[in-house]
């Protein structure tokens, strides 16, 4: 996915004003690395990557500080979703990973509107369809659950009566839908920061 997404970018067409600039790694390297560090940018993304960032107050002022004037934000944090509940109910996922499941975008919100950011929330619901993660012998499944886990190999690794205990309750907080497909509720909020 990487690949094809820098292959996308590759062909946009950028007037002599604009510029894509890719940095493979860590926030605080390119701060302190990047000769693009110094520059003032139109567009910031953090999408569904905040959670890894250790202290949110420090990255999201050290990303403001990047933001142009007229400038914007897009940062997509979880709201109470298939991988949240399923963190609820296996506190232990929280220690074995380095991802900070609590942060939320109600807290990315509320931190940019306590530093004068003006903050705009776009509410998209969505059912995710994780039909998938119920046949143990489906590689996309396995992915699945591998990601709503953020653990690799959890099916092969995690003791089996933790994988049964997690699959019972993810069929009790999903659907059935008409096409015979089990879908879960998956709601994103899109907040659009500026000053």
């Amino acid at each position: 996915m990487l690949q094809t997404f820098k292959g996308r970018v590759a062909t946009l067409k950028f007037d002599d004003k604009s510029s894509f600039h890719w940095f493979p790694g860590p926030l605080s390297q390119f701060l302190a690395e990047s000769p693009l560090a110094g520059n003032k940018y139109n567009l910031i993304s953090a999408i569904h990557s905040l959670y890894y960032t250790g202290d949110i107050e420090t990255t999201f002022t050290h990303l403001a500080s990047l933001m142009k004037d007229k400038g914007i934000m897009i940062i997509v944090c979880k709201t109470y979703n298939l991988i949240s509940k399923t963190f609820h109910k296996l506190p232990w996922l929280t220690e074995s990973t380095q991802s900070n499941q609590q942060l939320s975008s109600k807290n990315v919100r509320e931190f940019a509107q306590s530093q004068g950011y003006d903050v705009i929330t776009v509410e998209i619901p969505l059912l995710w369809d994780i039909t998938e993660v119920f046949d143990d012998q489906s590689d996309f499944g396995n992915k699945l659950v591998d990601f709503f886990t953020m653990a690799a190999y959890f099916r092969q690794t995690a003791p089996a009566e933790v994988v049964d205990d997690l699959m019972s309750f993810w069929r009790s907080i999903s659907t059935e839908n008409e096409n015979g497909r089990m879908v879960t509720p998956a709601t994103e909020e899109i907040l659009l920061i500026s000053k």
